[in-house]
């Protein structure tokens, strides 16, 4: 097997030195209130940032709001607002060589040659793999460390569950996930955990659900153990919104979250769906460990690939939602955030 420490080292000395070192070459990047998982890949988004414009990438929040703190500081010190204040906007003309600029996520969202730059950003020198921006990911999120509680919780999950190598991980994303795809089907995850487990002898599944309905459903190889929390809470709903409306939970599902999250990490091999977080950062630390194995994330739009009549109806729905957030900006999230930060 090729070699990947060297790289890896070099990569992750490269961005303690950007980080944490003294460059007065700094980007500020502001984050945004979704799901835990999206924002932990906005984390991944900003250190990639830094390594593409040889800059401290600096956030607006140790914390992911609604969410409370989940690494530790990802930078050494520094005041946001204060340095907002003398930032130029990094779309702005002679941006590239003023010494402090600014890039909003939302902002970043509409200019989909940026994204592109961004997620397919790999630092020069990877080994070959098969999938080289997943692997980056990987290596990026070992870069970012657990506050101690939620790491000791972490580990007293996976010894309490068994979760480990021999574990095939198991995402099935219901909620709200319907609004922007239709469920992927049980069967489908059926038959990549039946495959999985024959290719590479897991003997255990670790399912992680926001529906604990779906674990009456999943059908697993004869002489293979299922395993889910049975002393986890489950919301079947839109979490960060729950949350944006009952601030009370937030500890508590910030340490479910990245529990879900880092378990399926530490799994030998991941299904689910390329579309949802908790399955991509999984899959993305299982590649970065097994360099280029990690399972198989089934297609977000798995159900309109095959079915004319379900496209053409959620494309309808979707046209009709886009027409009400261009008719209704104040209303979305984009709006009430920006609204929140200018006040």
């Amino acid at each position: 097997m090729t070699d990947f420490s060297a790289y890896d080292d070099q990569v992750l000395k490269r961005l303690i030195a950007l980080q944490y070192g003294d460059t007065k070459r700094i980007l500020l990047f502001t984050q945004i209130p979704i799901g835990l998982g999206g924002q932990i890949a906005v984390r991944l988004v900003g250190l990639r940032l830094a390594l593409l414009f040889d800059r401290k990438v600096i956030f607006s929040h140790l914390d992911e709001p609604p969410y409370g703190q989940v690494f530790a500081p990802l930078h050494s010190s520094a005041d946001f607002n204060q340095l907002k204040k003398i930032a130029t906007n990094y779309f702005a003309d002679g941006s590239k060589s003023e010494p402090v600029v600014m890039l909003d996520k939302w902002e970043m969202l509409e200019a989909p040659e940026l994204q592109k730059l961004i997620y397919e950003y790999v630092p020069e020198g990877l080994p070959s793999i098969c999938e080289p921006a997943r692997y980056v990911d990987g290596l990026l999120l070992s870069f970012c460390h657990l506050i101690p509680k939620l790491k000791l919780m972490l580990s007293s999950a996976a010894d309490r569950l068994c979760i480990g190598d021999d574990t095939l991980g198991v995402h099935v994303r219901r909620g709200d996930k319907n609004v922007e795809t239709p469920y992927v089907p049980i069967d489908a995850i059926n038959r990549e955990i039946h495959r999985l487990c024959g290719e590479r002898g897991f003997r255990r599944i670790f399912v992680s659900s926001d529906n604990d309905a779906v674990f009456d459903e999943i059908v697993v190889p004869p002489g293979t153990q299922l395993v889910f929390d049975k002393e986890e809470r489950r919301y079947n709903n839109a979490n960060h919104k729950f949350l944006l409306k009952s601030p009370q939970f937030s500890e508590q599902e910030t340490a479910t979250a990245v529990k879900n999250i880092f378990l399926l990490g530490r799994c030998g091999g991941i299904v689910g769906q390329s579309n949802a977080h908790f399955a991509t950062l999984a899959a993305a630390q299982i590649c970065f460990r097994k360099k280029g194995e990690f399972g198989a994330l089934l297609q977000g739009d798995y159900v309109l690939r095959s079915s004319r009549v379900r496209r053409f109806s959620h494309s309808f729905k979707l046209g009709l939602r886009s027409a009400a957030r261009r008719a209704f900006p104040w209303a979305t999230l984009r709006g009430r955030t920006i609204r929140e930060r200018t006040r």
